[in-house]
């Protein structure tokens, strides 16, 4: 997300999470997905983890709002648009957004270290994570 200062949200980063893209044959459906933020160790020994300095918005889903994200395992749950909660389908599509939109979940993350945030670099990780059968 790039460098940010405390007090400042970030740009918008927009992303395309796919289940099979341009799949010619069916794969598992992604379920119970999830996201999070973890430190680099994929742990939450991080300020960005703990502060819930990201939050995301599940354009998917059609939300309006921003969710803060990571904390005490605070996860938030994604889909695929038309689909059930938690579930991007592995069907067949042809790899494009408009007629695929049961294959990937599309959501907007953001920072915003509060104005307390200590001077330091801080890294971290989105963690998606599902199951599959």
């Amino acid at each position: 997300m790039g460098t940010i200062n405390a007090g400042d949200t970030s740009p918008q980063l927009g992303v395309l999470l796919w289940n099979n893209r341009d799949g010619t044959s069916a794969v598992s459906d992604m379920n119970d997905c999830t996201l999070t933020t973890v430190d680099t160790q994929g742990g939450s020994n991080s300020p960005v983890v703990t502060g819930k300095w990201v939050s995301t918005k599940v354009v998917s889903m059609s939300e309006v709002n921003f969710t803060a994200i990571g904390g005490n395992q605070s996860t938030k749950k994604i889909k695929a648009s038309g689909q059930e909660d938690g579930t991007i389908t592995g069907a067949v599509n042809d790899g494009t957004k408009e007629n695929s939109k049961a294959n990937f979940a599309e959501f907007i993350l953001q920072a915003t270290p509060p104005l307390n945030a200590p001077a330091d670099n801080f890294n971290f990780n989105i963690r998606v994570s599902y199951t599959f059968t």
